[in-house]
């Protein structure tokens, strides 16, 4: 087995040898490994990226999360708190006319675009399909969108994981999830009740109903977004908020619906874009 074994080895002991004797091989062994790293590189990229680690599926909605910590039953502090507030002195200077304020108001949400899409979402396949649309329209086929409204904004959006959990030392979670808490915030609840009537009032749902198709679904989710009994049910639920001249309601939600409708990513983006600019089953 020895003498086999120093038979194969032979020819590799007599080139290493010959390569370190031979000074003007080494410089290009040295390039040629340099070159063939730099090349492979992006296969490496590849196969790592075809690692499923499970931390990718909501990257792009959790990039624009609003924590729901700092919610419990004695505060209302955080992101998701803030937001609220935020939207509710929005809402109470557009109905009293005073557009600029309303817009400063939630200027950190709005952006240059004074309109926003807000979603709340599980950690489910549903919430991966939304995760996987949205980042192909805004990142891959904006033209979706510009093909439909060549002025539309830049697009800006806020999410909320209505599963989140939060590890404290306490038991202040114990009885009660972090969305529970929001829930019972006096901002949210009149976010929640103009939310609930938009639903059953917008162009969405108008532009359902002037084609016969059924509605029964969004009215009962409609029902029981501000229901202390079934509120959960109804998650996810999306909706649009427009602080633009085009909004000449009373309300700065515009539209609410509850599912990105569509087979694959590329209909489902469709949908979003109808909705971003107000066309097709969005169209005021």
């Amino acid at each position: 087995m020895v003498k086999v074994l120093k038979i194969i080895a032979t020819p590799f002991i007599k080139l290493w040898t010959w390569i370190k004797e031979t000074a003007w091989v080494q410089p290009l062994l040295i390039v040629g490994i340099i070159f063939a790293v730099i090349f492979s590189i992006p296969s490496i990229t590849s196969w790592v990226q075809s690692w499923d680690f499970g931390s990718d599926t909501y990257t792009y909605l959790k990039d624009h999360q609003l924590s729901l910590e700092g919610l419990t039953d004695q505060d209302s502090n955080g992101e998701a708190a803030e937001f609220f507030k935020g939207f509710n002195a929005a809402q109470d200077a557009w109905q009293n006319g005073d557009k600029d304020t309303a817009r400063n108001s939630l200027r950190n949400y709005v952006g240059d675009a004074n309109k926003m899409m807000f979603f709340v979402v599980n950690e489910d396949d549903t919430a991966a399909n939304v995760n996987e649309t949205l980042n192909y329209l805004v990142n891959e086929s904006w033209t979706r969108v510009t093909s439909l409204d060549d002025k539309a904004p830049a697009f800006q959006f806020s999410t909320i994981f209505a599963d989140q959990t939060i590890e404290t030392d306490d038991n202040t979670y114990a009885d009660h999830s972090p969305f529970d808490f929001l829930f019972n915030l006096p901002e949210y609840q009149e976010f929640i009740i103009q939310a609930a009537s938009v639903a059953k009032t917008g162009p969405y749902y108008r532009n359902r109903v002037s084609k016969n198709e059924d509605i029964s679904s969004i009215e009962s989710s409609a029902d029981n977004l501000p229901s202390p009994d079934s509120y959960s049910s109804t998650v996810p639920y999306y909706l649009i908020i427009d602080l633009t001249d085009a909004n000449t309601t009373q309300n700065i939600i515009t539209n609410v619906f509850f599912e990105v409708t569509g087979e694959d990513k590329y209909s489902r983006a469709d949908f979003v874009a109808h909705a971003w600019t107000n066309t097709e089953e969005f169209a005021i």
